[in-house]
């Protein structure tokens, strides 16, 4: 078959491709999308390649007497193919050894494996061909398989896989193994109640809080692994019946686990901990989350010409736009520590009109946004990094919104509410305010120079540790 060639559209930093289709639960097709990397040369042989072993497959089809229109990717030849795309340019060679085992699809959607095969991966005990039909359990290896391919590309850490790995241990032991399509929101629910009701742990314990927030993250990302690569039929509102709720005792033995403090902001000495132990790259991030008071999601879309000089002095300057359509963008701006200026300066993403299209300050290593949305979900690596920072330094682990919260309660303790307020970019309370008066961020720029002298022990950590000779991690 010979295939025109169209020009490659650009999406989140990398140039996709749609190539051929994919047969999902419900029967019908789709067309499949290949992300093929920033680069505009890789990316067109990738896509050449890809485009080979799809008219292989379509050739297959015909020659088992069915229509080209009923051609689609398998779920072998997905894996392999989607595993290359991220890698380098040897699919060809190895697709062109695979093609011979790949499985053509019946008009009816039921998957033709050849019964050598069937038998030859029963013997071998691999659950991901032993059955067109996945369960539960094999989808989990499945999983598991992807989660250590990624740690050996060096997309995830490997604290972070033994973390999934735990927590998938923990749903193969609250749950029977059974056909993953019948897996739907009252399946979904059951497995949230049972962690929600804080089952023992080896110690004899109640499981933690944390602990049930983790892991049904964790399962919540595996069910979004296998609906993003048809293995799974997502249901509706399925990502909300794994979302954990705390009883009113739950809450009220937490509230007085922290002393009567809502929220379980980060010390000074914790900070410390952290900024140590932390590569130059995650201090960046950490002193832009202090320094604006902001999450990940604000750091990430951050952009170049959001950094401005006033007299000799860096300030971050930028409109934050409110959740709500009916609220109000308010204008912000805040007063950059000298470290925080460097750590930008020398951590910024280069300026490029395709690699990075809309200039963002800073970017992933693979020249990916730092959170990037997926098909039912985002990816943040900044929340990711800083889970495993947490477990380096020693330090209780909490989300990197507690940045957020650490800052604006040391501005309010250092100033007032008021001043709290302008570092968060809260919307004006006042009538005043919001129609009369002009903001007067001296008063906020003030508090920061304040707050980075409470900070001082977290900065003379690192310039002792440079000054007995020790080089920054």
């Amino acid at each position: 078959m010979s295939w025109k060639l169209k020009p490659l559209t650009f999406h989140n930093g990398q140039f996709r491709a749609s190539i051929g289709h994919v047969k999902v639960p419900n029967g019908t097709r789709r067309a499949k999308v290949f992300m093929l990397g920033k680069d505009e040369r890789v990316a067109r042989i990738k896509e050449q390649n890809l485009r080979s072993v799809y008219d292989a497959i379509v050739a297959q089809v015909k020659e088992r007497g069915l229509k080209k229109t009923e051609a689609v990717w398998t779920q072998e030849a997905l894996r392999l193919a989607q595993r290359e795309t991220d890698t380098d340019l040897s699919f060809i060679e190895e697709a062109a050894i695979t093609l011979g085992s790949f499985n053509a699809l019946a008009s009816d959607g039921t998957e033709l494996v050849e019964p050598e095969k069937i038998q030859a991966a029963k013997s071998s005990g691999d659950p991901a061909y032993a059955s067109p039909n996945l369960s539960l359990y094999a989808a989990i290896k499945l999983y598991s398989d992807h989660l250590e391919a990624r740690v050996k590309g060096k997309d995830l850490s490997d604290a972070n896989y033994k973390r999934q790995l735990f927590s998938m241990k923990q749903l193969k032991a609250a749950v029977q193994d059974a056909a993953l399509s019948g897996v739907g929101h009252d399946e979904l629910q059951k497995i949230k109640l049972h962690f929600q009701g804080r089952p023992k742990t080896k110690r004899g314990g109640s499981m933690a809080w944390q602990t049930i927030t983790t892991t049904l993250s964790h399962i919540r990302s595996l069910f979004r692994w296998l609906s993003d690569t048809d293995r799974w039929q997502e249901c509706k509102r399925w990502e909300k019946a794994l979302l954990p709720k705390k009883t009113a005792e739950d809450a009220d033995d937490e509230l007085i686990k922290l002393g009567g403090q809502k929220f379980d902001i980060f010390t000074v000495d914790e900070l410390t901990k952290l900024y140590a132990v932390a590569t130059p790259r995650m201090r960046c991030m950490l002193l832009m989350g202090l320094n604006t008071s902001s999450e990940s999601q604000a750091v990430s879309t951050l952009k170049n010409a959001h950094f401005k000089t006033f007299d000799s002095q860096g300030r971050i300057c930028r409109v934050r736009h409110k959740k709500s359509s009916r609220g109000e963008p308010i204008y912000c701006e805040w007063e950059l520590w000298d470290e925080s200026w460097k750590a930008a300066q020398e951590n910024f993403a280069p300026v490029d009109s395709v690699a990075n299209p809309n200039s963002l300050a800073f970017l992933g290593k693979k020249g990916r946004p730092l959170v990037s949305p997926t098909k039912s979900g985002r990816v943040d690596s900044i929340n990711l990094a800083f889970a495993d920072l947490c477990e380096k330094a020693g330090v209780r682990r909490r989300g990197f919104s507690m940045i957020r919260k650490t800052a604006s309660n040391m501005i309010e303790e250092l100033s007032d509410a008021e001043t709290a307020d302008m570092m968060l970019g809260h919307s004006h309370k006042s009538i005043l305010r919001k129609n009369y008066n002009n903001v007067n961020f001296e008063k906020l720029h003030a508090a920061l120079r304040k707050m980075r002298e409470k900070l001082q022990p977290m900065f003379d950590a690192v310039k002792d540790e440079q000054a007995e000779g020790e080089p920054a991690q």
